[in-house]
Parts: structure tokens; C-alpha cells; sequence
């Protein structure tokens, strides 16, 4: 131990017992290199003696940094770890390490201090909070930064602008889209895309109500309705037809807003004849035509429109004006021929038999041409026919508004006669008078636009569409576009059968050369090369909401199943047809015949619908699923009759849809079960019962009526039925009758039952077979 060590121990001890005699405490003091005094002063009370609140900091910290100053580190070794071998850290020299970082607790000081220290300092006015690490100083904002916060305040305003805008196109989107036509029988699928809900919401919503459908399943209107209804959507009925009218006002419009007024030219009118079957229109334009040709139609009825210019002369200005005619069906089963001829005219000429005054088809043409506020002529045809009533058909008429000019009206109504040729020159200065007052128009300068009338596949030269042009010039070359089909022109063919270069408004041509058979009734428009065609079906794509096709008209009764595999229907029989037809437009009116034939016995299933002569393939697919082909104007060919024969394949060809109709309906009755209806023929009462070799035979009474061998009983005890069957023998005493009437005594012997007693009570009836209904 050297002097300074030795100086330092004698000064320590010294110290210990002066300082105790100071304070009155024990001189137990603990030795340490540098001392602390660290005491408790513990009174019998068992209270502690707190120190005085601290009012300055400086000299206390000042004492303890001085004391510890000492034992700082040095920078370079204050990570380091002393068990590690300093051979290792060079050999690991070149490799990055993480930088080590000391955690920074703030108030990690208070961890030690006792809890009445705690509060003694909490009374201090001048210590209340522990002691904390300054915050840093805030930067002052640059012009930059507050560049930069404005910016993202307007920013954030106009995003809300645009959301708020937003929000109120969708809802005055959405109280648009609330409206909505349902007219045909539509998939579930189908459904859930034209109110934009989920399909799971829809079938969920229809199993409540004790419907068991799927996704793909075709549901009648009434069941889409309430649906609709269900979900808040208005219906309405003439949804569709006032969309048709507006498409096609855009579509036109669209073509020649930019256009200078001076390259409008006149166009001519387009005149259609609407009416019931057999009311005469077909007879009536041959007569305008100067022509006859009565009796080409098959069934002498019209199937399909047909479309014709005609030269009139004008009695006033002495000029022949150029008029296209279209005359459409008039059986029931074409109502979308005729809508589709209520689309495209300018002048409708409502047809009426005088001997058969108004019909259903032509209740239908007057709603036709006044929901689409079409300027019209009523021709009161075949006055010259015996039993014609003029008076009973202007009375009729006035019911529906339609009041002649001479009685104060504005319907100009001709007495006609087709057959006859009477009163047909004024019949056609009132058509031309009313083109006048339209002032129609047409802008040859631009490209064309129109409707399809109708479309077929033609062996030689593919798919042939029939189409009106309502506006615009068509050249060949040129791209048609509808709904989802481009394809090129190749050949246009004018009425008059000679191939043109261009048709210009008012034209009603053939085009060949198409890649598909394009739909009837559609709008159709043009491009001038393959790039402009692709851009037209791109726009359309995104508007377009719902596509129905002809096989959505089918209802829930009816099926369509390309796949051909048969739906179980439990209960229902099924017929499964294949259909081949000569144009497109006739698929409709075919579907919309079957969709009028109850099925609720018997379900037509057509398994593959087409246009065009039948195939090999058709032959095929028609004996792999075993169904009936049926042929609508398209003969089948010796080679194909030959091959169906081999293959056991019926095929029924039609060239009148009405023959059609009763052949499928007659077919459908063939495999409906029969129906009995019950009748009443008399009541017995058992007297006695006995035995006999063959049973039990009841001895009874006739109450009422009589009773007959081999008539329907039911055996009825306590008003209660306990046997259903036959009386196998009928006796009086010993000898076997056919039948015993009231007031007698017989008995009665049922082989299937022999529990007989007495005042059991006979029921006897015969079972009467009904009339086949479908």
C-alpha cells in the first residue's frame, strides 16, 4: 500500500465518525472507494422523513457529472465487447455491419425512485414534469412547402367536387335505369345483368318465394317481373319502341349534324300497309303495282316484308314521285315483322276488310303506328264484296280515335277496293299528300344508315340481307356494321335485280358477300375501310347493356340447349325439334308461335335453330338427340332425304307457318296422357255379407241411380273411403246381370276387397275420357 492509498483510508476514517457526531446517526458506515451516504432514518412511528423538494438542478447535476466523470468511456470502446477475440474482428473486418444504436428511454430515471419521493416532488411548483430531451425546433416553411400545401388543398377540393358531381350523375343514372321494359322470357342471367344485381341475390330471392331456378334457366315474363318489382324497378311498356325510335333519330342524326343544310336533298317516303291476314293489303299493292301476283304466296297469306318502288304519278304537280312499299304479315305470328315495319315508315295505310270489320292484328297495327306518332290512311278494303258494312266499320274505328276528316277529324279514310281497282288513285294522292308535310330529307353525302328488313343464306352466294337505306349513300367496297358483325360489301343488287355500284336514301337493295346471316330489325351503319368498321363495333360494345336473341324469346316452358343435353322435367314430356328456315326473319315469328302453345304437359325443346338448306351435320346432330327436323320453305334435297331415312330422321317441311303450327300442336297432343272426368251413376247400401268360393260378396240395395258390371266404386265407411276399384261380378240371386237399378237387392263381388259390413255404402261412377288439351 503506498502513502497516497494509506492518506486516503486514515482520511476516510475520520471523516465517518465526525460527520455521524454531526448528523446523530450510527457510525456503521460502508467503506467504499469513492462514499456515498445512503441512509434511513426509521422512528418508532414507523413515518419516513422525506427530503426537501429540489428548486435547482444546476448544482446537483453539476456534483454528479463531477463524480462520475471518471468513469467515462472511451468513444472508440463503448461498444465493444471484451469477449470477443480481436483475431476474430480482423479476420471479419471487410464485412458491413449493422451500426449498433442505444435505445433512448426518456423517463427511465423515475423507474427508481421511491413513490413518497414522487409525490414530494410533484408538489413543487417548480418540478412537475420529469425531465425531457428539448423537441425539435420546427422549421419555418418555405415558399415551396406552401406552394405545395395549397396545391393539395385545391387538390383535395376538386376531388370532392368531382365526387360530389359524380354522385349526382349516378343518381340521376340510376333513377333512369329504374325504368325498364321486360317483354320477353329471359335467363336469370340475363336478369341480374339488366337490373345489375347479383344472380345469387335473384335465385336466393326466388327460392323464398318457393321457385327453385338456376343460373342459367329461362324464366317466363310475369316471374321477371316480379323480380323487378321486387327490387324496386318500374315497368313500363313501351320501353323498347320509344328506344328503337331514338336510336334510330340518333344514329341518323349523328351522320349529318356537321353537314351544311344545302346538301339535304329530298327523299322519297316510305309507305307501309299494316292489317289483319286476309284483309286484302297483298291484293291491294298488286292492283297499285299493276300486277298479279295473288296467288305466288304459299297459303295465300304474306310471310315475310316485302319491300317495292313504285313510280305514282302527282295529279297536282303532274310529276312521278318515287314511293317505297313495304307489305308486312298480317297472321299473329309476325308481330315483330310488323313492329319492325312501324320503325322504318313515314306513312303507314292501315288496311280493314269491310266484311270483317277490325281484328286483332289490326287493333295491333293502330297501337303500332300511335305509340310511334306516324302520320296514317285507313283503306277500307273489298267494299264491293256482299256483306260488307262500311257504317260498322267507321263506328269501330272511332273507338281508337281514329275519326274520318268529313266528321271533323284529321284521318283521311278511303273506300277501297284491290280486287276491284276502285278508288286506288285517291288513295295514293292522300299518301303522297301526307310525304308532303313532312318535308323528309336525306344527306347522300354522307355514309349510309338504315335497318336490316330481312336476311337468308343462299347457297352459291352466302349470306344475302335485304336492307333499307334511311340516310347516307352505300357503296361497294364499303364495311357494314350490326351489333356485333363487320363484314365487307361486295355486291349490291337494286329490286330490279341489276347489280350497282351505290345506293343512295330511300333504297331498298340486296348486299352479298356478308360473313353471317345479319339480324332482322337491326340498325345497321358504315365505314369506309376495315380500321373506321372495328372502331364502330369497339363504341357499340361499350353501350350496348343486354343483347336479347331470337332463342331469348323463348319462354320458361320452352328450351334451348345447344349441347344438347335433355333437361329433366319431371312429369313433362318433351319433343325435340331442330329447325331450319329460309330467312332470319322467320325464326322469329316461328319461336313466337311455339311460345303461344301451352307446354305445361308437353315441353318443346329445340335443340339448334338455323337458316339455310339442311346438312349432313343437321342429320347427325338430329339422330344423336333424336329429334324432328322441321323445314320452313327450305325443300330438302334428294341426298339429305336419303341419309335421314338411313338414320331414322323425320323431316317435315312447311311452306305456311299456320300448317306448321297445327302439325307441331297435333304432335304434342299425341303424347298427352288422357283425362277421365267422373260421373256419378248410383249409390248402394250393404245389407248382409257371405262367403262365397270366389270372396266376400255384399248383398245391398240400390239407393240411387243403378248399378252397372265392371263400373268404378269406392266403398266409403263412416264417410270414409276404404276402397278404390271395380264390381268384378254383379248378381241377383243366381243369375249375373249387366246392371241393376234403384229400388232392387244384387250383389256385389270386388276380387281386390272382402272386408264388407254392414251399412257400408257403394259409390258407383263411370270414368268419362276428356278432349286432349295441351
Amino acid at each position: 500500500m503506498n502513502i497516497n492509498q494509506n492518506y486516503q483510508i486514515t482520511r476516510t476514517i475520520f471523516f465517518l465518525p465526525r460527520l455521524a457526531a454531526e448528523h446523530e446517526i450510527d457510525a456503521n458506515w460502508l467503506k467504499l472507494k469513492n462514499p456515498k451516504i445512503i441512509h434511513s432514518k426509521r422512528p418508532n412511528n414507523n413515518t419516513f422523513n422525506t427530503p426537501k423538494p429540489v428548486s435547482q438542478l444546476d448544482a446537483v447535476l453539476n456534483n454528479d457529472t463531477d463524480d462520475l466523470a471518471m468513469y467515462r468511456v472511451d468513444k472508440k470502446g463503448k461498444n465493444h465487447n471484451k469477449a470477443t477475440d480481436i483475431l476474430d474482428t480482423k479476420k471479419n473486418k471487410s464485412k458491413v455491419k449493422k451500426k449498433l444504436r442505444t435505445k433512448i428511454h426518456i423517463n427511465e430515471e423515475d423507474d427508481n425512485l421511491d413513490s413518497s419521493y414522487i409525490g414530494s416532488i410533484k408538489q413543487a411548483k417548480s418540478l412537475e414534469l420529469s425531465i425531457m430531451r428539448p423537441p425539435k425546433p420546427l422549421k419555418k416553411k418555405t415558399i415551396a412547402s406552401k406552394i405545395l400545401t395549397s396545391s393539395r388543398k385545391n387538390l383535395n377540393h376538386l376531388k370532392n367536387s368531382i365526387y360530389q358531381e359524380k354522385t349526382n350523375i349516378d343518381q340521376i343514372n340510376s333513377e333512369k335505369e329504374s325504368t325498364i321494359f321486360i317483354d320477353n322470357p329471359l335467363t336469370i342471367q340475363d336478369l341480374s345483368i339488366l337490373l345489375k344485381l347479383p344472380e345469387a341475390a335473384i335465385i336466393k330471392w326466388l327460392f323464398l318465394q318457393g321457385v327453385s331456378v338456376t343460373m342459367n334457366q329461362m324464366i317466363d315474363v310475369p316471374m321477371a317481373k316480379s323480380v323487378a318489382k321486387h327490387y324496386g324497378f318500374i315497368l313500363t311498356d313501351n320501353l323498347i319502341l320509344e328506344n328503337n325510335l331514338e336510336n334510330n333519330k340518333v344514329k341518323y342524326a349523328s351522320s349529318v349534324k356537321d353537314d351544311n343544310p344545302e346538301l339535304f336533298i329530298k327523299r322519297s317516303p316510305i309507305v307501309t300497309l299494316f292489317g289483319h291476314v286476309d284483309h286484302g293489303k297483298t291484293t291491294l299493292l298488286n292492283t297499285i303495282r299493276k300486277i298479279n301476283e295473288s296467288t305466288i304466296e304459299a297459303g295465300g297469306i304474306t310471310q315475310s316484308i316485302n319491300a317495292y318502288e313504285l313510280q305514282i304519278d302527282d295529279v297536282h304537280t303532274k310529276v312521278q314521285e318515287q314511293v317505297i312499299f313495304l307489305d308486312t304479315p298480317g297472321h299473329k305470328a309476325f308481330t315483330a315483322m310488323r313492329r319492325r315495319g312501324a320503325q322504318v315508315t313515314d306513312v303507314g295505310v292501315l288496311v280493314v276488310a269491310a266484311d270483317d270489320n277490325l281484328q286483332p292484328q289490326s287493333i295491333e297495327a293502330i297501337k303500332h303506328l300511335q305509340n310511334h306518332k306516324l302520320p296514317f290512311v285507313v283503306a277500307i278494303n273489298k267494299i264491293d264484296k256482299s256483306g260488307a258494312d262500311i257504317s260498322a266499320v267507321k263506328a269501330s274505328l272511332v273507338e281508337y280515335g281514329i275519326i274520318e276528316k268529313d266528321s271533323g277529324g284529321n284521318i283521311p279514310i278511303v273506300e277501297v277496293s284491290g280486287l276491284a281497282n276502285i278508288n286506288i288513285e285517291i288513295l295514293l294522292q292522300h299518301i303522297l299528300t301526307q310525304a308532303k308535310l313532312q318535308n323528309l330529307q336525306a344527306n347522300p353525302k354522307v355514309l349510309a344508315s338504315g335497318t336490316i328488313l330481312d336476311s337468308h343464306l343462299d347457297r352459291t352466294k352466302g349470306p344475302i340481307s335485304h336492307i333499307l337505306i334511311q340516310n347516307g349513300t352505300l357503296s361497294i367496297g364499303y364495311y357494314i356494321v350490326v351489333d356485333n358483325v363487320m363484314s365487307k360489301i361486295r355486291a349490291i343488287v337494286s329490286r330490279q335485280g341489276n347489280k350497282v355500284m351505290k345506293a343512295g336514301p330511300s333504297s331498298v337493295v340486296e348486299i352479298w358477300g356478308l360473313t353471317d346471316v345479319l339480324t332482322s330489325g337491326s340498325l345497321f351503319s358504315t365505314a369506309k375501310d376495315e380500321r373506321e368498321a372495328k372502331n364502330q363495333l369497339f363504341q357499340q360494345s361499350k353501350t350496348k347493356h343486354l343483347a336479347y336473341t331470337n332463342q331469348h324469346k323463348l319462354n320458361t316452358r320452352i328450351t334451348f340447349d345447344s349441347s344438347i343435353r335433355q333437361k329433366e322435367h319431371s312429369g313433362t314430356k318433351q319433343i325435340n325439334l331442330i329447325l331450319k328456315t329460309d330467312a332470319q326473319g322467320s325464326i322469329e315469328a316461328i319461336i313466337d308461335a311455339f311460345t303461344n302453345i301451352p307446354q305445361s304437359k308437353v315441353q318443346l325443346n329445340l335443340i339448334y335453330i338455323g337458316v339455310g338448306e339442311i346438312r349432313e351435320s343437321d342429320i347427325q346432330l338430329a339422330s344423336v338427340s333424336k329429334s324432328t327436323i322441321i323445314s320452313f320453305n327450305i325443300v330438302p334435297t334428294n341426298n339429305i332425304k336419303t341419309l335421314a331415312s338411313k338414320a331414322k330422321v323425320n323431316i317435315h317441311y312447311f311452306a305456311v307457318i299456320y300448317e306448321m303450327i297445327d302439325y307441331i300442336q297435333e304432335s304434342m297432343l299425341q303424347l298427352v296422357e288422357i283425362e277421365y272426368s267422373e260421373y256419378i251413376i248410383g249409390h248402394a247400401q250393404v245389407e248382409t255379407v257371405f262367403i262365397v268360393s270366389k270372396g266376400s260378396v255384399a248383398g245391398c240395395k240400390v239407393l240411387s241411380g243403378k248399378l252397372k258390371h265392371r263400373a268404378s266404386i269406392r266403398v266409403l265407411r263412416d264417410d270414409k273411403i276404404l276402397y278404390t276399384g271395380k264390381i268384378d261380378s254383379l248378381k241377383r240371386v243366381k243369375e249375373d246381370i249387366a246392371e241393376i237399378s234403384v229400388g232392387n237387392e244384387c250383389g256385389v263381388l270386388s276380387i281386390d276387397f272382402d272386408s264388407w259390413q254392414k251399412k257400408d255404402r257403394i259409390e258407383a261412377y263411370e270414368s268419362i275420357p276428356k278432349i286432349k288439351e295441351l
